[in-house]
């Protein structure tokens, strides 16, 4: 499912911010432990989750703005992921 997310996004040339693919990348390259990522439901992200992750958007969508804004070549690709934000 989340390859046909991707792919839609790219055929409809919209970003597409993969927060499963940020969360699993503080566990494992930042060692973020997944108690700091979800509440004791096991479902919703807590607060420290929700502030990296709106870091993270806001980075994307001024990428997004900064790239519609100045004159680009004809088939430029998709936005990269943006870093990862300050993980403590």
């Amino acid at each position: 499912m989340l390859k046909l997310i991707a792919e839609v996004g790219q055929q409809e040339n919209v970003p597409v911010i993969a927060r499963y693919a940020m969360m699993k990348a503080w566990k494992e390259r930042d060692g973020v432990p997944l108690s700091q990522m979800i509440i004791l439901d096991g479902l919703h992200l807590t607060d420290w989750s929700y502030k990296c992750f709106a870091q993270a958007v806001a980075a994307r969508l001024a990428a997004g703005l900064a790239q519609a804004t100045r004159p680009t070549k004809p088939g430029a690709g998709a936005l990269p992921e943006p870093p990862a934000p300050a993980m403590r």
